[in-house]
């Protein structure tokens, strides 16, 4: 759904216990802070994922290399 041109955003967070907590404004880092605090006291858990490597393009290469010669 497309917002109107200035208009104010709004987030609507709902907590696992299922009651609404509506908040305006901007984001500041004390907000998501607070909202997380408020999260995990509801329950709520968060999946911290680890460091994907990204190959830059020589490894690429060597590594499809490496996989044709295997096959």
């Amino acid at each position: 759904m497309a917002r109107k041109p200035g208009s104010k955003s709004s987030i609507t967070l709902s907590a696992p216990s299922g009651k609404s907590v509506s908040h305006g404004g901007p984001i500041t880092s004390e907000r998501i802070a607070s909202d997380l605090d408020a999260f995990r006291a509801g329950g709520g858990r968060i999946e911290v994922l680890g460091t994907t490597k990204v190959l830059t393009p020589s490894e690429q290469a060597e590594a499809a290399k490496a996989i044709k010669k295997s096959a």
